[in-house]
């Protein structure tokens, strides 16, 4: 089944641009969203609840970060 493209979306604590295999995404913070490498380091506020994303779906804030 291959590993799982999150095109669109940067890792907010690695800064990749094309995040590979699971997105964590806060449900607190706007537009914050981790690679799965960077969710193992605790680099967000533990009481933060994160959505766990195994499929891409569509960044709703893609055209806002085009322009950061």
């Amino acid at each position: 089944s291959g590993v799982v493209l999150h095109t669109g979306i940067r890792c907010d604590g690695c800064g990749a641009t094309q995040m590979r295999g699971i997105r964590y995404q806060c449900t607190v913070c706007h537009n914050f969203d981790l690679c799965e490498h960077c969710e193992l380091l605790d680099l967000h506020d533990a009481s933060h609840p994160l959505i766990k994303h195994k499929r891409a779906r569509p960044n709703p804030f893609a055209e806002e970060q085009a322009f950061l």
